[in-house]
């Protein structure tokens, strides 16, 4: 199974004051003991980069490096034919639309917390929330 998970996942995952962050820790540590593919687009990898360093955790590196261990699809002009396509089907920002791309093209299932993303999303891809993950594979 394939899975492309969006920033707010990992970010609740590292902030402790996140309303969503036991959920969050949960779903990770559940993946650890799962046969799953993370496809990600390097744009998130930038994204909880940026946020990360905003929230003054100066050292992301652990969590950074992690990423290391995914399949990291990159953006260049080869795939404006299919950007244009996703973007016929969702109404998100360009960012969000390049994670519903990669979610598209590598034929994986969404996990995110953003209500916005995932309703989009899901007019092309499989989405699910962590709980709703979790919940599917009983596991809350």
């Amino acid at each position: 199974m394939n899975l492309t998970i969006d920033s707010s996942v990992f970010i609740s995952s590292l902030l402790e004051t996140d309303a969503l962050h036991k959920d969050s820790r949960k779903f990770f540590t559940l993946l650890t003991s799962q046969s799953v593919t993370i496809v990600e687009p390097v744009t998130v990898l930038f994204e909880v980069a940026n946020i990360l360093t905003k929230a003054g955790k100066k050292d992301g590196s652990p969590l950074l490096d992690s990423f290391s261990r995914f399949h990291i699809l990159s953006l260049d002009d080869s795939i404006t034919k299919e950007m244009v396509f996703v973007f016929s089907k969702v109404r998100l920002t360009t960012a969000d639309a390049i994670i519903v791309w990669s979610t598209y093209v590598s034929e994986s299932t969404l996990v995110t917390w953003d209500r916005v993303l995932l309703r989009e999303a899901q007019k092309l891809v499989p989405a699910l929330t962590p709980r709703e993950y979790l919940k599917k594979l009983h596991t809350l």
